[in-house]
């Protein structure tokens, strides 16, 4: 019986033999139709023929037999075609290298010449930058193809590692109720977040007036992104404002000496005066304490004019871990 077999079908164009050679008369039938234009023991098909099914009867002129072969569909692929795409490549983030072939076909990965093992589908995903081959295989076709991979810089943010602020209702200062956070320029976009919810703000600064994480999604100018966070906490320092000078015989309001207090714990309050001497001569545990300028807060014993030193010593109410504090200064008496 006639053997047909065809060479490689990697290429534009296949050759069909038929075996056995020799003084015979071959007679080429194309999907079962005689066709007088093929001869001879080899016939060449094109692309045109792929999937077309060949036989052939070889007539020997001697014993006048003509055995036909079983049929052989002709498969041609053509050049198998490969090409390499990567997307955008960032330092420390996974990027994904795409084959593309014109016939499904399966892979081979390397990386800086040795083999990326149990990567076999059109697609590879890495970190590293350099050197990337693939081979293509369809059908005992191989095509090979590389391609370079250069990371882009990721920019991190510079937002600072924490920061507080005091959003307590009995603070008027503006510039501690609450606090900017800026991860700096250069980014493309921001996409800022609250404890993890985003909070649809895309401004580069982000004014909190609440305590809480904030992170910031960054892309740069090149198309890679970075996150940057930080936490904010309420902080309230304590305050105490006092005047510098008081009139007791004046017809103003500033005729006792007091204080403003802010974020002070009621417990472990204490106010002491001293004359030049330093003789206490007035001491209060109130926070609302006011001194007439009498011994004691006597007004019928009246201290003369001059500079009395004052220590007053207070607790935080946000931070009473910290113990006693103390403020020293001066007052002025005028009679």
């Amino acid at each position: 019986v006639p053997l047909l077999t065809q060479s490689s079908a990697c290429g534009d164009q296949v050759t069909i033999t038929a075996s056995p050679s020799g003084s015979f008369l071959y007679r080429w039938y194309r999907n079962g139709i005689f066709d007088n234009t093929l001869a001879g023991p080899q016939v060449i098909a094109t692309q045109a023929n792929n999937g077309q099914a060949y036989t052939v009867e070889i007539y020997n002129p001697v014993t006048g037999c003509a055995p036909a072969s079983q049929p052989l569909v002709v498969s041609i692929i053509g050049t198998l075609e490969l090409d390499l795409e990567v997307g955008l490549a960032c330092e420390g983030s996974p990027f994904t290298i795409t084959g593309t072939t014109n016939v499904p076909a399966t892979y081979e990965w390397w990386y800086e010449g040795a083999m990326i093992n149990g990567q076999t589908s059109s697609s590879l995903t890495d970190t590293r930058a350099g050197n990337y081959q693939a081979r293509a295989f369809y059908q005992g076709c191989v095509a090979e193809e590389s391609i370079d991979v250069t990371l882009s810089p990721v920019t991190p943010g510079s937002l600072p590692s924490g920061a507080t602020i005091c959003n307590d209702p009995a603070n008027a200062d503006e510039e501690t109720r609450q606090v900017e956070l800026d991860p700096g320029a250069g980014f493309a976009s921001y996409a800022w977040f609250k404890d993890g919810v985003p909070l649809g703000i895309t401004d580069r600064v982000l004014t909190a007036t609440e305590p809480g994480t904030y992170r910031v999604d960054l892309v740069n100018l090149v198309g890679c992104t970075s996150s940057d966070q930080t936490i904010v906490e309420v902080e309230c320092f304590p305050k105490i404002v006092v005047p510098n000078a008081f009139r007791p015989t004046g017809r103003d309001e500033n005729r006792e000496f007091y204080a403003f207090t802010y974020f002070i714990d009621d417990t472990d309050f204490e106010v002491l005066i001293f004359s030049r001497w330093g003789e206490l001569i007035f001491q209060s545990t109130d926070r609302e304490f006011r001194w007439n300028g009498g011994y004691n807060n006597n007004p019928s014993k009246p201290l003369p004019p001059g500079t009395y030193a004052y220590v007053i010593k207070y607790k935080s109410s946000y931070q009473p871990e910290r113990g006693i504090q103390e403020k020293r200064g001066g007052v002025v008496l005028i009679r």
